[in-house]
Order: structure tokens, then sequence, then C-alpha cells
């Protein structure tokens, strides 16, 4: 007869391995997200409670934060060219107006019979008077005017009014009428030294 497999010795075999199936982890939803978006691509999250970086300015400051920072430039200065005027037998003249700005003169006034048009001083003086000897006369010309300066943009930024008044020393020279030679000596005598002149006796 043939022997029967006893079901106790009986070496068991190879166990069947079960079909290998991929694992996935399943999708975290995130807070506030509904389940039926957990499809949908990942939004950024951004860590409001760290640190940030500071945002980036441009290499230069604007013209309008340039100007807001800059000092406004110095008020004009303005001073005459020449500071006295000898106009010596003459009755007028001319002088400048310097300026450390854009200036100009806008009223002038003289004592003396000076008369002041623009830059230039005329006056009303007779050329000789009766005398011995010429004399210099003077008077005072007054020069009011009005400037401004603008800034370079650099140091300074803006414009800066100003204004006053200057004085101008104006001297001329009245030269001496001594009148008519009156002849004291012998009316025969040509050429005598003796006698005067009619408005200068002494001279």
């Amino acid at each position: 007869p043939t022997p029967t497999a006893n079901p106790a010795t009986q070496r068991p075999g190879p166990a069947a391995s079960p079909s290998a199936r991929p694992t996935r982890e399943p999708d975290k939803i995130e807070p506030g997200r509904l389940a039926s978006d957990k499809g949908a691509k990942a939004r950024p999250t951004w860590n409001s409670g760290g640190p940030q970086d500071p945002p980036q300015t441009t290499g230069k400051p604007t013209t309008s934060s340039t100007t807001r920072t800059l000092p406004k430039p110095p008020a004009p200065n303005a001073s005459l060219s020449p500071s006295s005027l000898a106009l010596g037998t003459g009755r007028s003249g001319s002088f400048s107006l310097l300026c450390s700005g854009s200036c100009q003169i806008t009223s002038g006034t003289g004592t003396g019979g000076i008369t002041v048009s623009g830059n230039r001083v005329t006056v009303s003086a007779p050329r000789s008077r009766p005398g011995c000897t010429a004399t210099t006369d003077s008077g005072i010309a007054t020069i009011s005017w009005t400037g401004t300066t603008t800034g370079d943009g650099v140091t300074t930024a803006g414009t800066t009014t100003g204004g006053g008044t200057l004085t101008l020393t104006v001297s001329w020279t009245v030269e001496a009428d001594k009148g008519t030679w009156m002849p004291t000596g012998s009316i025969g005598y040509v050429g005598s030294s003796e006698g005067y002149w009619s408005n200068c006796r002494n001279g």
C-alpha cells in the first residue's frame, strides 16, 4: 500500500507574498481649507510672526525729497562799483550794481542836484562860478535794489529774495570865474600887472 502523507510532518512551502501596492501618504488639509480643495495646487503660506526683509530703496533720492532736505540759498548781497564817483569838470557818470545773485535797480534819488536814472547819475551844477579858485562840490546818490538767489540743487535749493539801499558819493569840480581883468596902472602902459580881476580882487 502507498504510504499516506502525514499532514503533521509535511513542511509548508513558501507563503505567497501579497501583491505589492504603492503606498501614498494621505493628503494634508490645511486649516481653514475644505476637504474638496485637497486636490488643488498648494498655496504658499507666509509666516507673519517672523522677521521680514526690509523694503529695497532706489539708488538716488528723488528731486522732490532732495528739495525738501536742502536749505535755501543765502539772500543776495549787492554793492556799487565804484564806491564813490568823481566827475571832475564833467556832470554825468555811471556805476555798476554788483550782486551775488540776480539783482536790478528799482529807483534812485540824490542830493545837491544829483539825478539818478538806472545806473547813471547826472549833476545839475554850473561849470564855473565867480571866485578866485576852483571848488569841489559833492552829494549823495541813494540806490534802491532788489534781487534773488537760486539754489544750485547740490548744497542749496529753492529761491531767496532780498533787497535794500546803497549810497554813492558823487563829487564834481566847479571852475573859478575870475571875471574881467581891471588894470589900475597907467593907461598908456601895455601889459601892466597892476590891476585886479572883477570877480577876484585878491587873485
